[in-house]
C-alpha cells in the first residue's frame, strides 16, 4: 500500500519568486516545481506608473530548467510565460517578457548550477568531463562539457578587469607591502615575468617583460601605483635593477630582503662552504700515502735494515 510523505523544499529560486510558485508534484521520477512568470508583479519591475495596461499575446511557452537537488532524484522547474506590449511614454510599443530570477531560460539551469559548475571547474580544477560527472552523481543534473566551457566563458566575462579587481582586494584589505620577485617560464629564452604579491598572500599584479631593467620595471610599478596602493615597504632580492627602480615610483617606501633570500643566501653561503671543506680534505687525502703501503715496506726489510727477497 503506498503512503504519502511530504519533503519540504526551499530553494533560492522559490524564495526570489514566490508569487511565480503554482504548485509542486513528484513525477516521473523527478520534483516538479511548477512556476507562472505572468503572475510577477511587471508594474514594479518595469517602473510602470498606474494606468498602464499590458497587453498578453495569448500564446504561451513552456520550458523546463534544472536545479541542484540533495534528494536521490532531480529537481526541475516548469516555467509557463508569455510575451507582452505596453505603450511606452512616446506611444511606441514596448514589449515585455517577464523573468524568472535565479533562472538560465537559454542555459536550461538555475545560476546555482551554473556557479557550482564554475567553481568545481575553477577553484577545483577538475576539468569539464569530471564536474559533468559530479553534477550528475551528486547533485542529478545532466549537462554537457560543451555547456560546462560556456558557462565557465560566460562567467568569466561578467567579472571586473584585472586593475578593478585590484582595486576591491585593496579596499577590503589595504595593501601595504609587497613581495617583487620575477619568475622565468618554462622553454622561453629570454625575459621573466614580474610578480607582486601582497602581505595578505594574493598576487596583485603580474607583467610579462622582455628584459629586467629599470626601463621596463618602471612602468610596471607605475601601474601598481594608479591603482591606488600605497606601498610603505617592498621585499626583494638582491637584484640591483629593483632597488633603482622602486624609489623612483615609490620614494617612501622601505626596501629590504625577504626572508626566502635571506635564508637563500645563507644556504648558498653554507653550501660553498662544505663544497671547500671536501675539497680541502680530499686534497690533504691525496699527500698521505695509504697505510697499507707503509705495513708492506717495513716488513720487506731485514733485521740490518737490509731489504728481504
Amino acid at each position: 500500500m503506498p503512503i504519502q510523505v511530504k519533503v519540504p523544499i526551499a530553494t533560492a529560486v522559490v524564495d526570489q519568486n514566490p508569487a511565480c510558485v503554482v504548485k509542486a508534484e513528484f513525477t516521473d521520477g523527478a520534483a516538479i516545481i511548477h512556476l507562472d512568470a505572468r503572475r510577477q508583479d511587471h508594474r514594479r519591475i518595469l517602473g510602470l506608473p498606474r494606468g498602464t495596461t499590458l497587453h498578453w499575446v495569448k500564446e504561451t511557452r513552456e520550458y523546463e530548467v534544472q536545479e541542484l537537488s540533495g534528494f536521490p532524484w532531480p529537481i526541475r522547474y516548469r516555467v509557463v510565460t508569455s510575451d507582452a506590449w505596453y505603450s511606452g511614454p512616446d506611444g511606441l510599443r514596448v514589449h515585455y517578457s517577464p523573468p524568472i530570477y535565479g533562472l538560465d531560460p537559454r542555459a536550461k539551469v538555475s545560476e546555482a548550477v551554473k556557479r557550482a559548475a564554475v567553481l568545481l571547474i575553477v577553484i577545483a580544477a577538475i576539468g569539464f568531463r569530471r564536474t559533468a560527472w559530479l553534477l550528475r552523481e551528486l547533485f542529478r543534473v545532466e549537462t554537457s562539457k560543451s555547456s560546462l566551457a560556456r558557462w565557465t566563458k560566460e562567467v568569466a566575462e561578467e567579472l571586473p578587469s584585472p586593475d578593478e579587481i585590484v582595486r576591491i582586494l585593496n579596499e577590503e584589505k589595504p595593501i601595504t607591502e609587497g613581495h617583487f620577485d620575477e619568475i622565468f617560464p618554462r622553454g622561453k629564452r629570454s625575459g621573466c615575468v614580474l610578480v607582486l604579491k601582497d602581505e595578505h598572500g594574493r598576487i596583485v599584479a603580474t607583467e610579462e617583460i622582455e628584459e629586467r631593467s629599470a626601463e621596463e620595471v618602471k612602468p610596471f610599478l607605475e601601474r601598481v601605483r594608479d591603482l591606488g596602493l600605497q606601498i610603505k615597504t617592498f621585499y626583494i632580492d638582491t637584484c640591483n635593477t629593483y632597488r633603482k627602480a622602486i624609489p623612483l615610483v615609490f620614494p617612501q617606501a622601505k626596501i629590504q630582503l625577504d626572508n626566502f633570500h635571506i635564508i637563500q643566501n645563507v644556504w648558498r653561503h653554507l653550501w660553498k662552504h662544505f663544497v671547500r671543506r671536501r675539497r680541502t680534505i680530499a686534497a690533504r687525502a691525496e699527500k698521505v700515502p695509504p697505510r697499507g703501503t707503509r705495513r708492506n715496506s717495513r716488513r720487506s726489510r731485514g733485521p740490518c735494515g737490509r731489504t728481504a727477497t
